[in-house]
């Protein structure tokens, strides 16, 4: 009877022990940040990662978006946090007119297949944003006039008609330097010339 009452006494023991195991696993709390691997520099907080610099996402694996605080004007688009402007507007962020810098009068010569001239062509500012007012072409009376339209940031297009005189060229402005190149008829004859002036 001895030997059963200790082998009863030594089950209970062990299944003691077994419960006291069991209820302390139970009760430990695991940690929600346990496996839980935060790139970039974020930390895990709750089994959930906090970002910095400007990261995203569920580990902090995607980069900051480099657009996001930057708001390109006047069309202009961002790609990789740097402003693409629309043809007659530069700047950072494109809040200037291209056509800005070319307005006022240039004092120059001019060269034609036919002749040569000293005068001087006024540009102004247009109404549309990328188009100039070019006055005084080719020294003519009645001057002529023409709308310019921005080709680049240096650069214009024209044409215009006065009667039966034609013309067309471009113009380029290098520091405050102008040179038009164009074409002017009459009907009857053609001219190709290049005006150089300086403001």
């Amino acid at each position: 009877m001895k030997k059963t009452r200790n082998v009863v006494l030594t089950a209970l023991l062990t299944l003691s022990a077994f419960c006291a195991v069991l209820y302390t696993s139970c009760k430990k709390e695991i940690d929600p940040c346990h496996g839980v691997t935060c790139l970039n520099g974020g930390a895990c907080n709750g089994g959930k990662c906090i970002c910095t610099n400007g990261y995203t996402g569920t580990y902090c694996e995607t980069p900051p978006d480099p657009c996001a605080s930057v708001t390109c004007q006047n069309g202009g688009t961002c790609s990789a946090g740097v402003c693409n402007c629309p043809t007659g507007f530069e700047g950072t962020l494109c809040e200037t007119k291209s056509r800005d810098k070319f307005l006022g009068v240039y004092v120059g010569t001019e060269l034609c297949t036919i002749g040569t001239d000293a005068y001087t062509l006024t540009l102004s500012a247009h109404s549309e944003a990328i188009k100039l007012i070019m006055s005084n072409i080719y020294n003519n009376a009645p001057p002529l006039t023409a709308n310019c339209t921005m080709a680049a940031k240096d650069s214009f297009t024209f044409a215009g008609v006065s009667g039966i005189i034609s013309f067309s060229g471009t113009g380029r402005l290098v520091a405050n330097t102008l040179t038009v190149r164009y074409t002017i008829t009459d009907g009857a004859t053609s001219n190709s010339c290049v005006f150089t002036g300086d403001k």
